[in-house]
């Protein structure tokens, strides 16, 4: 085994490891404060965040991405899986929106989302994807390690099976396994052809973002009718959205150029 592949092996078992002890341990029951629950744990993720960024650049990990044109318009059904919540609660017609309560609560849920974002999309997408790329030999082996890392980071998610109880409780949470699948998909994309792990961790956020709330209250009560932090919120999930798509659009256009230069 070559030295690089054994470095990031260690880093993805270390990371992986840390992420999956957090996400099995029952500490709601043992805490049952909702408010201490996410301080706790955006220290602990904010540890592994720093942790995985600095062994990343340590051990030099880095996906070998192409300079490849890449259209715009095929980048617009990424978003769909982001869709994920509005989906299920018309299909399994229930309202998630419930559990939004209060704005502070929701602004340290999503900060929580934002380093869960840097943890997951660096360990299981970046790291792991570099990892399969000097594992595999198929000449479909950039498809594959996308599917493959898909497939281990929907399997760690399966802790949302522990504490259901009903067959409409686990076709949601089925479908939701599913959602997680495709969004991996969707940043395994990402992080193969475009040049920065920004760009991966950023749709992760905006995956996160999106499924929270902005299209709960929907279900629930008029917008008009809302607090001005939730239209700010929903105005500011917007704001990141158009920026997200528009730095897609602008790093595709860069990409075609510097191929094109690399031609000439």
């Amino acid at each position: 085994m070559k030295k690089s592949i054994k470095e990031k092996l260690f880093v993805f078992l270390g990371i992986a490891l840390g992420y999956i002890l957090w996400n099995y341990l029952p500490l709601a029951n043992w805490l049952g404060n909702e408010v201490l629950l996410l301080g706790i744990k955006a220290g602990y993720y904010a540890l592994l965040a720093a942790a995985v960024i600095f062994l990343k650049h340590k051990f030099e990990i880095e996906i070998e991405r192409p300079h490849k044109e890449l259209k715009y318009v095929f980048l617009i059904p990424l978003v769909v899986c982001c869709l994920t919540n509005l989906v299920s609660a018309l299909i399994f017609k229930y309202a998630p929106g419930e559990e939004a309560g209060e704005y502070g609560i929701l602004a340290l849920d999503l900060f929580v989302d934002l380093l869960g974002s840097i943890i997951e999309d660096l360990c299981f997408v970046d790291i792991l994807i570099s990892l399969l790329l000097d594992v595999l030999k198929s000449k479909y082996k950039k498809s594959l390690a996308m599917i493959l890392s898909g497939l281990i980071f929907t399997a760690v998610h399966a802790y949302s099976f522990l504490y259901l109880s009903g067959a409409e409780q686990y076709a949601l949470a089925g479908f939701q396994l599913v959602s997680v699948f495709l969004a991996t998909l969707a940043c395994g994309y990402l992080a193969i052809y475009y040049d920065s792990a920004i760009i991966p961790v950023g749709f992760h956020f905006l995956f996160n973002a999106l499924n929270h709330v902005v299209f709960f209250h929907f279900f629930e009560f008029n917008i008009l009718e809302a607090g001005w932090p939730y239209i700010l919120y929903v105005a500011m999930i917007a704001l990141l959205t158009f920026a997200y798509f528009n730095a897609l659009w602008h790093m595709s256009e860069s990409q075609g150029l510097r191929e094109r230069k690399e031609i000439e």
